[in-house]
């Protein structure tokens, strides 16, 4: 524990008159042991020194000289700043805390908005990659969507006896690949012709010889192909690409 104002200020007043031998023991032995209380002591001392200007003591039985008033005015000054010096840095010290607080709870605060915005965007980005999963599944389900018609006549030989349909079976699942292999009773110029589930066309050749065979690969969906000539349709069949 440090000395109190009014032991500083006896302690002190008997530096500046050299009148040490008079303080009690124990505070003369604190002030040995503690470095503030001594630093403060020595400081309110020399001020006390400067202003006595070598005369020892606070001798009030003198004030009714004006240089005694005087004297005593000023010691009564140096002594109000000294014991109000602590209480100053105390204040101040009490108001860069707050200060200091009041910004790390500032900061405080702006890391947790940059959280919270952090929280936002992972859920917007969440909600945007369900959203496109749900369209990706959306677009699966559409690539596999039958035209009716064409399922309605799906399989169907229009004209067997001037072709004999060896593959694609009709419903074939593949993987990609689908091999169209055909024999023809008689010679003449056919077509075959595949479109998509959207009945757009992707894919045409002509066929002149009695037999035909060609491997090719589509992407994924439902197709539809036809074999026929410049004014028959001779075979409607479909095929899978998963």
């Amino acid at each position: 524990m440090h000395l109190n104002q009014t032991e500083k200020f006896l302690y002190a007043e008997a530096l500046s008159g050299e009148r040490v031998e008079s303080l009690p023991p124990t505070l003369l032995a604190h002030c040995e042991e503690c470095l503030v209380c001594k630093r403060e002591v020595l400081e309110l001392a020399w001020i006390l020194k400067d202003i006595n200007s070598g005369k020892p003591g606070l001798d009030i039985t003198s004030l009714h000289s004006p240089r005694s008033g005087y004297l005593y005015l000023f010691k009564a000054a140096a002594i109000i700043i000294c014991l109000t010096l602590p209480l100053y840095f105390m204040v101040t010290n009490i108001s860069h805390r707050t200060e200091q607080k009041g910004a790390e709870k500032y900061l405080t605060n702006q890391v947790q908005k940059e959280e919270n915005v952090g929280t936002l965007d992972k859920n917007k980005i969440a909600g945007e990659e369900k959203e496109f999963a749900s369209a990706e599944r959306l677009k699966k389900a559409q690539i596999y969507e039958p035209i009716p018609y064409y399922e309605n006549i799906s399989g169907d030989v229009f004209r067997s006896e001037s072709a004999k349909i060896i593959s694609p079976e009709n419903g074939l699942v593949s993987a990609g690949e689908v091999t169209f292999r055909f024999d023809f009773a008689g010679a003449g110029a056919r077509y075959l012709k595949v479109f998509n589930n959207k009945d757009v066309r992707v894919f045409k050749v002509l066929i002149s010889d009695n037999e035909f065979e060609l491997k090719k690969t589509f992407g994924k969906g439902l197709f539809y192909w036809k074999l026929e000539t410049e004014k028959d349709l001779i075979y409607l069949g479909k095929f899978s690409i998963k």
